[in-house]
């Protein structure tokens, strides 16, 4: 059995002050500077590719992590599905390539 002294249990696990700095870093770094950068590449590359390319992290993060000694080898279904990720962000890049120059030469015919 569990024993559990009321003290021992709160809605918030993490509202001890040990926790303030990990709590601030990853509102900081990965809150802000991340998505403040995903952001910023909408300058650059379309939005429809921001957005598929948002699916590819946590099949990149599971495999940093196992490069990084942090997590266990990524299990075989992140191995299968991987490369099926991988070639959709391809199709999807392609596809929007392929839009955008029938759009500049729609444009051009027009003028």
């Amino acid at each position: 059995s569990i024993d559990l002294l009321p003290s021992d249990i709160s809605v918030f696990g993490w509202n001890d002050i040990i926790w303030l700095p990990a709590i601030a870093y990853l509102a900081i770094v990965p809150g802000i500077i991340g998505h403040t950068g995903i952001n910023g590449v909408l300058r650059w590359f379309p939005p429809i590719f921001i957005s598929v390319s948002v699916l590819f992290e946590p099949l990149l993060g599971s495999v940093i992590g196992w490069v990084l000694g942090t997590t266990d080898i990524p299990g075989f279904y992140t191995w299968i599905g991987g490369p099926f990720l991988l070639m959709g962000i391809v199709l999807v890049t392609l596809g929007q390539t392929e839009l955008d120059s029938e759009k500049i030469i729609a444009i051009d015919s027009e003028e």
